[in-house]
């Protein structure tokens, strides 16, 4: 009798695990999971994202990957609008040769902050564009943008031309251009338009996408003559002295 009675309470103590029902995975099922698991399903902000000013929501990337200039002689002012990005104080921008990339010209180096301005000159016929004399590169006409962010772990170097982008970013979207030239009021400097980088390598768990990591106003226009006058005279003061040599 008392045996039973053990026998019973072992079979109630240890009692086989119920199974698990098994996850049924649909066709439905199995795009949503790709969906939410998918580390860079970004949407393309607005320039209205990007500076936070919902007056600006209407502007989107215009898929320009450079800027074309029309006359001989022109002047390009950048002002940087919005660094927001743990890498800013390592960050260069610049421009490249559209046709040559490997020619390119630093406009800010990693110390540049919010606010600050750069001219850059375009001699077109020459195919020369240059800061000061000593900060020339031979680019042309027509001359796209980068962002360097390499000196970091999860960054790199971006082209507005995303073909020219290396790895897992190649073909990857690092570039927005905007324009804004009939806006006024709304961007610091009324630029004609407005271009944004994303400085994190796509392949990196903390890529966001959010495209304000560098943000530049862009506004061109006929440089004056003496302008061009005083440029030529800097220069000529920098050779001459390696001619005397």
């Amino acid at each position: 009798m008392h045996k039973k009675a053990e026998d019973s309470d072992k079979r109630s103590r240890f009692k086989p695990a119920r199974p698990r029902e098994a996850i049924i995975v649909t066709p439905l099922l199995l795009v949503l999971l790709i969906l939410t698991t998918a580390p860079c399903a970004w949407a393309v902000p607005t320039l209205g994202d990007i500076l936070q000013n919902p007056a600006l929501d209407d502007i989107t990337d215009t898929g320009r990957i450079y800027m074309s200039l029309e006359h001989s002689w022109m002047l390009i002012e950048m002002n940087i609008i919005l660094e927001n990005a743990g890498f800013r104080a390592t960050n260069k921008f610049g421009i490249f040769d559209i046709d040559r990339p490997e020619c390119r010209l630093e406009v800010f180096d990693g110390p540049a902050q919010e606010g600050q301005t750069t001219d850059v000159i375009f001699d077109t016929d020459e195919h020369k564009a240059w800061i000061d004399p000593m900060n020339k590169a031979e680019i042309g006409a027509r001359f796209g943008f980068y962002l360097d962010s390499s000196e970091r772990s999860s960054g790199g170097f971006f082209y507005s031309d995303s073909s020219l982008n290396t790895a897992a970013d190649y073909n990857i979207t690092h570039f927005l251009f905007f324009d804004t030239k009939n806006i006024t009021g709304l961007i610091p400097g009324d630029p004609h338009s407005v271009i944004a980088f994303e400085d994190l390598r796509i392949s990196t768990c903390v890529y966001d996408g959010d495209y304000n990591d560098m943000v530049v106003g862009i506004k061109s226009q006929i440089p004056e003559p003496v302008t061009i006058a005083l440029l030529g005279l800097g220069s000529l003061f920098v050779i001459l002295p390696r001619r005397r040599r």
